[in-house]
């Protein structure tokens, strides 16, 4: 989410909007840059151009909300690239779009001006739009902001594998001391 907050140059929203419908109409040069530009979000080089971290405070509580709400019945399916989730995540992506405008007074295609605190969160905006749209092509579909609820959900997902990677761990130091033989 550091990311997502980033305090270097971006399109606005409404740019990046067209964008994302001309590459989901499949348009070769709009999904370069909607490439380019996901691109640009992962690969921030210089220390500090990350953003403050305190942006997301006051929408975090109604975007976890949103998160709650989208995956709470298909929790297991966040991140794969499948119809019942991209359904979802296309629901939850507008969701946050949304709430971001609301509770930060944006309006799509408004000119801010010299007004650096609008466009700075319009920019967010924007990179919010890029991560949460998956293309075509893509391996892995893109997993929801981390908030409470996606963060229980990782937990989880962290305790079930570390349980197997001990189960196996001792399984193979019970075969290793001759504690066990296979036939």
């Amino acid at each position: 989410m550091r990311k997502l907050c980033a305090k270097v140059p971006f399109p606005d929203y409404k740019t990046v909007s067209g964008l994302l419908e001309k590459a989901e109409l499949g348009e070769s040069e709009a999904i370069e840059k909607v490439k380019q530009l996901r691109q640009s979000i992962n690969e921030l080089e210089k220390e500090g151009e990350e953003g403050d971290m305190s942006i997301w405070a006051e929408v975090m509580q109604a975007l976890d909300a949103h998160a709650k709400t989208a995956f709470g019945e298909i929790i297991e399916d966040i991140g794969k690239m499948n119809p019942t989730y991209i359904m979802h995540l296309g629901s939850y992506r507008q969701n946050v779009i949304n709430t971001l405008q609301d509770i930060w007074s944006i309006s799509t295609g408004k000119d801010y001006g010299e007004n650096e605190i609008l466009k700075y969160q319009d920019s967010i905006v924007a990179r919010v739009a890029i991560h949460l749209t998956p293309l075509e092509g893509d391996k892995d579909a893109p997993e929801p902001l981390l908030g409470g609820t996606i963060m229980d959900h990782a937990w989880s997902t962290f305790t079930r594998l570390q349980d197997g990677i001990l189960e196996a761990s001792t399984s193979i130091i019970i075969i290793e001391r001759g504690a066990l033989t296979i036939d």
